[in-house]
């Protein structure tokens, strides 16, 4: 969103079944592309393996357990922006809410509704009772850092790969190489502790 646009309000739907499978098709696709770029998966195999990742992680669709998918809405125009999907996880002692993928359909993007797709999905994770939100996000994508930022996202691990050409010699005494390979960079970052809710007030929210 320009900073001389209104901010936008959504709200969030659970996702049916003809949205998720054109929402499926094409997250797959990306999925892949975005691993290759990242150097984890060979550019030949790449959306079978994310084809399936995806289908281990929804084998039974939108009505897996413990997996959350919601069409963002305008609240406004009614307009299907785009879609939030979230899974319940454990992580270590506590509970979190794992963000898996946010996407903006090409003719609504860059208006703000990621950022208030990020704002309503804490509303949602608050309703199970979990005061923590996860996320991945690949090192070459700015765009996303920048949005996850905004909303008060936190880095909390990094793992970092350099591409060197095979027979380059390595410098040891204390200078860089003229020129380094390409790099790849692995982001997990986590969102701040959400305000705790009531259960009254939980049982309050409609859930359309």
């Amino acid at each position: 969103m320009t900073p001389n646009q209104t901010p936008v309000n959504v709200r969030l739907e659970l996702i049916k079944e003809p949205e998720y499978e054109t929402w499926l098709a094409q997250t797959m696709v990306e999925y892949a592309e975005e691993k290759v770029q990242a150097g984890n998966y060979h550019p030949d195999e790449a959306l079978q393996r994310a084809e399936q990742e995806y289908r281990e992680l929804l084998p039974q669709g939108p009505a897996t357990p413990g997996q959350h998918l919601f069409s963002i809405v305008d609240a406004t125009t009614g307009d299907r922006v785009g879609v939030i999907w979230f899974a319940e996880k454990q992580r270590g002692p506590r509970p979190e809410a794992f963000i898996y993928d946010l996407v903006v359909l090409e003719p609504f993007r860059r208006r703000g509704y990621a950022r208030a797709a990020m704002v309503a999905i804490e509303d949602e994770v608050r309703q199970l009772g979990i005061d923590r939100i996860g996320l991945h996000v690949f090192g070459h994508n700015r765009g996303a850092w920048a949005l996850y930022d905004q909303v008060g996202y936190e880095v909390t691990n990094v793992q970092m790969a350099k591409t060197v050409a095979l027979g380059e010699s390595v410098v040891l005494d204390g200078e860089m190489p003229a020129e380094g390979g390409p790099s790849s960079l692995f982001i997990d970052v986590i969102g701040r502790p959400l305000s705790p809710v009531s259960v009254a007030d939980a049982n309050r929210r409609d859930r359309r």
